[in-house]
């Protein structure tokens, strides 16, 4: 959805003092005009009773909704104020060059239950909230006020160094506004070779692959193809913390026997059919990625396929892409996919539909997954 397309937003603007519309009354005026509908007026600190006899004056801010490219229009007919886009430099007031961009906000991002004004954008990373979408509906309420949910859209103005910075947060997903970065041509041979070398060394056994890829990743920043900044902002900082927190979970369960028991309880029910316990271990792991995520799932399932491979005397490959197959395709939650995330919001989409629509498609491809992994990861490899 790009700006062009959006039909209706809902934001604030501010009347300044140069607007035409001030002393005018609301049915008069132009944003009557533009079909822009006032859904409150604000002046001072109080709420006023809105009516078509009331006439507008400097510092009004009111809460409209309409058409974006009607109040993009008023806005730059100076009529009205939507965000402060000049600032201060050299004692002289200029005109700062902002673009337009829309951020979605991420399925475990910690601004959930926040509003705008908790956050605060303005000073965290020098945008101003210019409207809010949740699931194709307008809110007839102060959007600094509104507490956030997964899948709703900001619509934000910035400066360019602004959504160069957002690139890298986790807790939004950027989708409009996006300008390409430069793409440095001539240092594509390195990053080429690099990764091949990573590739053959780690096939040939020679290093471990944990050590070269760390290597590869070195090199890459001393001959200067990545930076540091780009080397550090492409770690995953929460994915490391959660794989340190849930390998000393898998230590400790391993240490107490909690896995054991598990994994017997398992066996005394499914016997020692390798086939059966694949599928009931893969629709399990897929159940509990739907429930706690894919990324927790993963790392609690893990040890626990390993600890089953182990009571029936089997290769753990199969059960360990078994969870790597199951943890990744959670389609029938919107959190399951970016994708599904992309679509929840803007189509007005609700949990069922996806439940419906993608149940199914997880079923189909747990019973490929659970064929075919057999055939290409054996559970008893020869030699």
């Amino acid at each position: 959805m790009s700006a062009e397309d959006v039909k209706e937003y809902i934001t604030q603007v501010r009347i300044g003092p140069e607007s035409h519309l001030i002393g005018q009354k609301l049915a008069d005026t132009p944003l009557a005009k533009a079909g822009v509908k006032v859904a409150e007026l604000i002046r001072g600190e109080r709420i006023q009773r809105l009516g078509s006899e009331m006439t507008l004056e400097v510092d009004d801010i009111l809460l409209i909704r309409g058409d974006l490219n009607k109040i993009l229009e008023l806005d730059r007919e100076h009529e009205i104020s939507i965000t402060a886009d000049m600032k201060e430099a050299d004692g002289e007031v200029k005109r700062v060059e902002m673009t337009l961009f829309e951020l979605m906000i991420a399925p475990e991002s910690p601004l959930i239950g926040r509003t705008c004004r908790q956050i605060r954008l303005r000073e965290s990373y020098d945008i101003s909230v210019f409207a809010l979408q949740r699931r194709g509906r307008h809110h007839q309420r102060d959007i600094s006020e509104l507490e956030l949910r997964m899948g709703d859209i900001l619509l934000v103005r910035g400066t360019m160094e602004a959504l160069e910075e957002l690139r890298s947060k986790d807790e939004f997903i950027l989708l409009e506004g996006v300008h390409d970065e430069v793409i440095e041509r001539h240092k594509a041979p390195v990053a080429l070779g690099t990764m091949l070398g990573v590739v053959i060394l780690a096939a040939f056994g020679l290093f471990p692959i944990s050590v070269l890829a760390l290597g590869g990743a070195a090199l890459l920043v001393m001959t200067r193809v990545l930076t540091a900044r780009d080397a550090y902002r492409a770690i995953d900082w929460p994915v490391l913390v959660l794989i340190a927190g849930m390998i000393a979970l898998g230590n400790a369960m391993g240490e107490t026997g909690a896995l054991r028991v598990a994994a017997e309880a398992l066996y005394a029910v499914l016997g020692e059919n390798v086939h059966v316990t694949l599928w009931v271990f893969y629709f399990m792991t897929a159940a509990l990625s739907l429930l706690i995520l894919n990324k927790p799932a993963a790392v609690l399932c893990a040890p626990l396929g390993i600890e089953l491979a182990t009571q029936l005397a089997t290769s753990p490959k199969p059960f360990i892409m078994a969870v790597a197959f199951a943890a990744s395709t959670a389609m029938a939650t919107p959190m399951g996919y970016q994708t599904n995330l992309l679509v929840y919001g803007p189509g007005g989409y609700n949990y069922r539909d996806f439940v419906v629509f993608g149940m199914p498609l997880n079923i189909v491809v747990g019973i490929v997954a659970c064929l075919l992994i057999p055939l290409i990861w054996p559970f008893h490899p020869a030699g």
